[in-house]
């Protein structure tokens, strides 16, 4: 069924699938996803897909429904939030595994992405650990 849609989708559909199967993009997305830590801009993830950075926002932006940044952000957040869920509590470290600089502005981001501060996100896994009860 994937590959079905990788090669038949919807025309105009945005989304993931439709970046991954456009190669240029395709090859933009496979690197935020295998190093989201390095400094990615417009101009480098640009240059990975061999187009100019004109060409390669506007194209970005037609198959996934969102700028080459945004989507960028998005895949950080999505990895701190699942490493906090899983035991991190050190949030500096965390943020310069995901390619931040500053503890504060990743802080920022992550609320802005999630609705809450990676602090609250920690609290909230160990809230949840708390009152689970045991099966049985």
């Amino acid at each position: 069924m994937l590959r079905e849609h990788l090669h038949h989708g919807p025309a105009g559909a945005q989304g993931w699938l439709n970046g991954v199967r456009d190669k240029a993009i395709g090859k933009a997305l496979a690197q935020m996803h295998a190093h989201p830590e390095l400094p990615w801009s417009v101009e480098s993830l640009a240059r990975v897909s061999h187009q100019s950075r004109s060409v390669f926002s506007e194209r970005f932006v037609e198959l996934m429904g969102t700028t080459p940044l945004r989507y960028l952000t998005s895949v950080r957040m999505g990895i701190a939030r699942q490493q906090f869920l899983k035991g991190a509590d050190d949030v500096w470290r965390v943020a310069q595994g995901v390619g931040y600089g500053s503890e504060k502005a990743f802080s920022r981001a992550f609320e802005r992405w999630a609705g809450q501060t990676p602090s609250q996100c920690i609290k909230s896994r160990t809230i949840g650990a708390q009152i689970r009860r045991p099966e049985g």
